[in-house]
């Protein structure tokens, strides 16, 4: 046990370097060693993943061991330990698809250490504000990647879409890449590339300035775009206006004129409707019979929606 005071120097060695001699904590795979005391970093389980993030699980089970905490004890910590949002932040499920919110990434390393440690990657979703990053590596990794689809999006999209037509015909040509405007696009587009069981990773390797207020604004449109918002229809009364409430905790009424005994009927049928943003939930409603909404606008004007 460390004296009040006390400075503990340790080394870490990577996997795969070759150190004059040994370092007090080792690193290999997902296998720690610390002084004699051993740990394999659980796959399943923990909010921490990458090997990038195995490195600090190192040290930190280095310092525990200093002060005698058990692997048990160690290992309970490490499992209700939770990430800071947006970055590689699991976010769920959606139609078979897990989807991660690594909106902190503003550089290609951050990306491709993305890339390599979330299993079975569907879809990457790149891009942002160009401010000059040079993506040489990021670009050289994506034409070795096993990624099935590879989505740019904004100015450094597009960027990135140009230079690996230049430099890497093959990647190019192999239907990987698909180049959209905005994340909103990029989400919609994932969602119907992705197939179950896949992963849906936004790394951007750009920055979000012109775009998002920052990186922290940005991850939250993604996990409202990918998962909506949830709106259940209360009750239809006779076309004098459908009341509901959304997750968020809003109360939103839709005018009575925009409903008749065949939206009526429809609307009641359902127990839920997902749309993406209040002030365009019907515009979001994606059934056969969205003519019957062409008139109406769409709209949640702020008289309509009174928050509780």
């Amino acid at each position: 046990m460390p004296c009040k005071g006390e400075v503990i120097s340790a080394v870490l060695i990577p996997e795969g370097e070759n150190p004059s001699g040994r370092g007090d904590i080792e690193v290999a795979g997902n296998a720690v060693r610390y002084r004699g005391s051993g740990l394999r970093i659980p796959e399943q389980g923990i909010s921490l993943i990458g090997q990038h993030n195995y490195f600090d699980i190192a040290m930190v089970y280095g310092i525990c061991k200093e002060f005698s905490l058990t692997d048990e004890q160690f290992l309970k910590g490490l499992r209700s330990y939770q990430t800071l949002p947006h970055r590689l932040q699991y976010l769920g499920i959606k139609d078979g698809i897990r989807f991660y919110d690594d909106s902190i990434s503003t550089i290609g390393e951050t990306t491709i250490q993305a890339l390599e440690s979330i299993k079975n990657a569907g879809s990457i979703l790149i891009g942002g504000m160009d401010r000059g990053v040079d993506y040489d590596q990021l670009e050289e990794y994506l034409a070795g990647s096993s990624v099935k689809h590879i989505i740019l999006m904004e100015a450094t999209g597009k960027r990135i879409y140009s230079e690996i037509e230049e430099r890497y015909p093959t990647l190019f040509g192999s239907g990987k890449l698909c180049l959209v405007d905005h994340l909103k696009d990029a989400v919609e587009l994932a969602g119907k590339l992705g197939e179950e069981g896949s992963a849906c990773i936004l790394s951007p390797a750009a920055a979000s300035y012109g775009i998002f207020k920052n990186f922290e604004e940005r991850g939250e449109v993604f996990k409202k775009y990918v998962f909506g918002l949830k709106l259940s229809v209360c009750h239809c009364l006779n076309g004098r206006g459908i009341f509901g409430r959304c997750h968020s905790g809003y109360f939103f009424k839709l005018p009575g004129k925009i409903v008749n005994r065949c939206v009526a009927k429809l609307l009641g049928n359902l127990r839920e409707i997902h749309f993406i943003c209040a002030d365009e939930l019907l515009g979001c409603i994606d059934f056969h019979k969205r003519k019957i909404f062409n008139d109406t606008k769409a709209a949640l004007f702020p008289e309509n929606f009174l928050q509780l």
